[in-house]
């Protein structure tokens, strides 16, 4: 299967299936792996949010920012038949991949309405992707800006930003 759809794409051993440019084949069939697990998961009614943050955790490992967002969207959609709803680790993991794509408005509403309203503290990694995310997209000044929220809400020390600049 693989080695066809190297052939078609015609890239050698990577092909284009995400936000990336091209994926190595390994990555592939890990991804393939992680979809799959999901899927077993819910088939079997699995109903501890934690195997299915593991399959995320995975995913986002592999750089697979798009998958998440779609996959948690799926897990939603079946939450109250199975009594499993997203937890903190869920929202930290969708702020993630909504940053590194680019879709800050969308991270930035995870993150107030998933962590700061709920009283969750965000992780440092979580602030740094936020940040990240808007110097990506040429909003220094807005980065600034939500640094100093940072400082001044006593969130974090100034040495968040060290890790982003």
């Amino acid at each position: 299967m693989l080695s066809k759809l190297r052939r078609c794409v015609g890239v050698g051993d990577r092909v284009s299936i995400s936000h990336r440019s091209y994926i190595p084949a390994k990555e592939i069939e890990l991804h393939g792996a992680a979809i799959n697990e999901f899927n077993i998961l819910l088939s079997r009614r699995v109903s501890e949010i934690s195997h299915y943050n593991n399959v995320f955790s995975s995913l986002l490992n592999l750089g697979n920012y798009i998958a998440i967002p779609r996959l948690v969207q799926q897990l939603e959609s079946q939450s109250r038949e199975l009594y499993l709803f997203p937890d903190i680790h869920t929202w930290l993991m969708l702020i993630t991949c909504n940053s590194e794509i680019g879709n800050i408005s969308t991270a930035f509403s995870l993150f107030r309405n998933k962590i700061i309203n709920t009283g969750h503290r965000p992780t440092t990694s979580t602030l740094n992707h936020l940040l990240k995310g808007l110097c990506q997209i040429g909003e220094s000044y807005k980065a600034l800006l939500f640094y100093h929220y940072i400082i001044l809400k006593g969130i974090f020390g100034w040495t968040v930003i060290v890790i982003i600049f």
